[in-house]
């Protein structure tokens, strides 16, 4: 049963939801959108799996958090009814945060799933988003915008697995070793244009003390 939704406010980036379920075991398809959970109302066992036949299990209970990730199928099952919330944030905008931050575009990144966690940061997140939902107020679109960056920085410092490996340019060599290879170049240069300016001094010395 949905609760919640904030697709009728047309938040840009981030979308919020809640949720009753009674007991269930489901499939859910790879997302294009990260899907942070955030339970509300009763305690259960939550049991999933990924990418692997292995279940993982853990208790959730008001005020833990599940994570699942971008682009990757999982199932998940519990024990009892729940009273949930999600916030669904799209890949493209973690991916633009994390280029933001490092100054580079990163490679890959995998944000890691979590079964169960307490993590107060993220549900306060939770917590503004429902009332602004509810509520609101003047500046709603830069407060959403505030959030949604916050939440993305969040999960790259905590929950992230970054790779900085460069690409190779056309002469095989990454981006690091072709800046390399350009300041050698330009000190061997450096270097042989002093010499000659050395020579030119000493020429010029000795042609004075000649007269």
């Amino acid at each position: 049963k949905l609760t919640l939704d904030s697709q009728t406010h047309n938040w840009d980036g981030l979308t919020f939801k809640g949720y009753y379920y009674s007991d269930q075991d489901v499939h859910i398809p790879a997302m294009r959108d990260y899907m942070i959970v955030n339970y509300k109302q009763h305690a259960a066992e939550m049991r999933c799996k990924h990418d692997s036949p292995v279940w993982q299990s853990k208790i959730v209970k008001p005020g833990h958090i599940s994570l699942l990730t971008y682009g990757e199928d999982s199932r998940w099952s519990w024990d009892n009814q729940i009273s949930v919330s999600h916030i669904y944030l799209p890949h493209k905008d973690v991916n633009l945060i994390s280029t933001q931050i490092f100054n580079q575009e990163i490679s890959a990144f995998k944000i890691k799933p979590q079964v169960s966690i307490e993590d107060p940061i993220l549900d306060s997140y939770f917590n503004l988003l429902e009332h602004e939902l509810k509520i609101g107020g003047i500046g709603g679109d830069l407060f959403i915008e505030s959030i949604k960056n916050q939440i993305a920085i969040h999960l790259l410092r905590h929950f992230a697995d970054l790779d900085f490996s460069e690409r190779m340019c056309s002469s095989g060599l990454n981006k690091t070793q072709k800046e390399l290879l350009e300041e050698l170049e330009y000190l061997r240069t450096e270097n042989a244009f002093l010499k000659k300016l050395r020579a030119l001094r000493l020429e010029q010395e000795v042609k004075e003390n000649a007269e």
